[in-house]
């Protein structure tokens, strides 16, 4: 993952899918609408994306999983890249289970929550619970 995030430093955002930053200036973008979310949890995530803004930024794959890795005569190689998009390069770590920060876990989790709120709200719910719970706030109904 580093050396394509190295590689991919001066790929231009992906228009249309926006990255934590720009969550965290508009509170929306793509189908995530963090005013739509309760407010003590919309509160959260956007601490969560705070307190990972000042972390290098790039393109990020956005869905890494065993699934999205296939093996060619080159090497591996990663597909299925809609989720990719320009944003805190923590995240395709966390998703690899690489050493992270606390804070770069929460960013991860909260940008979950937030993705998953509209099309799969049970979930984004569940996930909620522990989120706002480890942030010392009442949890979610």
């Amino acid at each position: 993952m580093a050396a394509f995030h190295r590689a991919a430093r001066r790929f231009p955002p992906r228009p249309g899918v926006p990255g934590m930053a720009v969550l965290l200036r508009l509170g929306r973008g793509g189908g995530v609408v963090l005013p739509a979310m309760p407010r003590k949890l919309a509160k959260a995530i956007r601490a969560a994306f705070a307190d990972v803004a000042d972390t290098p930024q790039g393109v990020v794959h956005g869905d890494l999983n065993p699934g999205n890795v296939i093996v060619t005569n080159e090497g591996p190689a990663l597909v299925d890249w809609d989720e990719s998009r320009h944003d805190a390069l923590c995240l395709d770590r966390v998703a690899l289970g690489l050493p992270a920060t606390r804070a770069e876990r929460r960013a991860a989790l909260a940008w979950e929550i937030a993705c998953c709120w509209a099309p799969e709200p049970e979930r984004a719910r569940s996930l909620a619970r522990g989120f706002i719970r480890s942030a010392g706030a009442a949890p979610i109904p």
